[in-house]
């Protein structure tokens, strides 16, 4: 049966396309060729919108999940709810606020309609069960479905994130050579994508690079440091200071780092093996888009041994290190420069298991199954109501 869903997030559907939460909802609502959509956007986002989808554009779309853009948020689905069946909010909980889930329950109540919430990441901030007001909760890995569980939030599902697989190719031929060169990355590289932090590992990332000069097969190898600052840093103050360790460690001349990468799939192609081993998530995906995309690309990896992003290797493509053991992921990253193999095997698992789980049509068939399940109960609860009510219960 279709259905009309109202959309909503941290933030407007519209570029630039650099977060979890917007990429995941575009792909949604691309994807389901049954249902309807409506979504906010801005005035001038140029992304094609099927005809199935209803576009109500704003003058004022932030980047960034304020105060001020999460009110316009709440004023855009006051003001279009009427119109839609179901409420799909996708927003991750980084910094719950306390009246965010009770305000949504009583708009649920108010204006009769269920709510769908995915949560591409939860992180380490504190579980509260009143920040949870959906219907259904969708997770992306199985860590955070059990904690949510345990912490008595109801009717949780678990769905991997949606990768368009078909469109995950270089913005053009030869980009991925043409930047090898550009960067002078030679035969293996090294990526290590992730926003400069304490926890972030990148430091720790230095110090088990600089650590390979004792392997064999590791010589000429470089370190791709893809670095995202967080609104409060200054970027190249956090770029002096990684600069200023590999200088001291003596590995300056073989590390390379990047701010925003334009072109991701390009830049994982060009290297080798990817890596990624933080303390703390922060602001990434459960199960990082970038780990996802590079075991699509065939590229094997290297996460932390800690969930839920050791569940981003799914059940194969890589290795695990415990975060901060220098050590072992000094000896991950030289087993796998040094085989070329070995690389070529857990990259052809990783991939195939990519294939298999993040398929865009086998995740949409199961939203579109959550949607139903959701309406029907919702309207069952409607109808009930309505006897009790008859009957002078309340």
């Amino acid at each position: 049966m279709k259905h009309r869903i109202l959309m909503a997030g941290s933030v407007p559907l519209a570029a630039p396309w650099n977060g979890a939460d917007k990429n995941f909802a575009r792909i949604l609502v691309r994807r389901d060729l049954r249902n309807r959509f409506i979504v906010h956007t801005s005035l001038d986002e140029p992304w094609e919108m099927p005809s199935r989808v209803t576009a109500i554009r704003s003058r004022h779309v932030g980047a960034m999940p304020t105060t001020e853009q999460r009110l316009r948020g709440f004023g855009y689905m006051l003001q279009h709810s009427g119109a839609a069946d179901l409420l799909h909010i996708v927003a991750s909980l980084h910094s719950p606020s306390s009246w965010i889930g009770p305000a949504l329950r009583a708009w649920s109540n108010l204006r009769q309609r269920p709510i769908v919430h995915t949560l591409p990441s939860v992180g380490d901030v504190p579980i509260a069960r009143r920040n949870f007001a959906g219907d259904a909760t969708v997770v992306v890995s199985e860590h955070t479905r059990r904690r949510l569980e345990y912490h008595g939030v109801p009717n949780v599902y678990r769905v991997h994130p949606p990768i368009e697989i078909e469109d995950l190719l270089p913005r053009r031929p030869g980009a991925s050579a043409d930047l090898a060169s550009e960067l002078e990355l030679g035969a293996c590289a090294v990526l290590y994508p992730a926003h400069y932090g304490k926890k972030s590992g990148i430091r720790e990332m230095v110090q088990a690079f600089a650590g390979l000069r004792g392997f064999s097969g590791t010589q000429g190898a470089v370190l791709v440091l893809a670095c995202r600052s967080h609104p409060w840093q200054d970027p190249e103050t956090e770029k002096r200071k990684v600069l200023q360790q590999a200088a001291e460690l003596g590995i300056s001349d073989r590390v390379r780092i990047l701010g925003y990468v334009v072109d991701m799939p390009a830049l994982i192609s060009a290297c080798s093996v990817t890596v990624l081993v933080p303390g703390k998530l922060n602001a990434k995906m459960d199960l990082p888009l970038v780990i996802l995309e590079s075991l699509a690309l065939g590229r094997p990896v290297i996460v932390g041994d800690r969930a839920p992003i050791s569940e981003a290797l799914l059940g194969g493509g890589g290795y695990m290190v415990p975060y901060g053991d220098v050590s072992a992921l000094t000896r991950g990253l030289a087993r796998l420069l040094a085989n070329a193999r070995l690389r070529e095997t857990l990259a052809a698992g990783g991939r195939a298991a990519v294939l298999e789980r993040c398929d865009t049509a086998r995740v949409v068939e199961r939203y579109q199954w959550i949607y139903e399940h959701v309406i029907k109960s919702n309207s069952d609860r409607g109808l009930q109501g309505q006897g009790e009510r008859r009957n002078g219960a309340f």
